[in-house]
């Protein structure tokens, strides 16, 4: 229950609520200039509440979940190179959202950050510094420390001039390198041997950060 009073020039909030066992919590905010302000702000925690959010945690800088995050459920069980990406990551977001809690990202943010971030990189580098965030957001949501997933519905921002474009054999071209390497095999020349096994393994470079 939301209860608005004026003091001096400005109206006070207050938002009273009692949690799961029974007991009382409120929270309160002043400063508004006018009662709307006051009013749209009392609806909005009540919004949260009728969600499950606690309105009463405490902010958390996202550069700050983020790390904490990787190191507590990515990291351990991460390769060398997946680590180098998230710690690529920390410093990114560190970079640009700094002292912004999580829970004061919107959607309009996270889409500005990926603009700028994809300005002069690859869409294979976008897109998975994208699937990271979006992965810790939604981790987020599951703690209940936010409502609502920012990283949903965006687009992916990013250089063609960097990004590769990749053209697959069909099956007969496939067939006819094939034959051509295991035909012209020689222990002295490994070239056909690297290409019968990227073949054979479907393996290909893959982006960077």
């Amino acid at each position: 229950m939301a209860s608005i009073v004026k003091r001096g020039k400005n109206y006070h909030v207050r938002v009273s609520w009692r949690d799961k066992s029974g007991v009382l919590k409120q929270k309160s905010k002043g400063g508004f200039k006018t009662k709307n302000e006051a009013r749209q702000y009392a609806v909005e925690l009540e919004q949260q509440l009728f969600t499950g959010v606690n309105i009463k945690q405490k902010k958390i800088p996202f550069s700050e979940y983020f790390a904490n995050w990787y190191e507590v459920y990515k990291q351990p069980t991460s390769k060398h190179s997946t680590q180098q990406r998230y710690e690529v990551a920390i410093r990114q977001i560190n970079e640009y959202f700094q002292d912004i809690a999580i829970q004061d990202i919107t959607r309009h943010d996270y889409q500005v950050f990926l603009n700028q971030y994809g300005t002069n990189r690859s869409k294979n580098t976008v897109r998975i510094m994208h699937s990271m965030i979006k992965a810790c957001v939604s981790s987020a949501m599951y703690d209940e420390i936010i409502r609502k997933n920012f990283t949903e519905n965006i687009q992916l921002v990013f250089d063609p001039a960097r990004t590769r474009k990749i053209d697959y054999l069909s099956l007969d071209e496939l067939k006819r390198l094939t034959d051509l390497c295991l035909n012209g095999r020689q222990k002295r020349y490994t070239s056909r041997y690297m290409i019968l096994t990227a073949i054979m393994t479907g393996s290909r470079p893959s982006d960077g950060f």
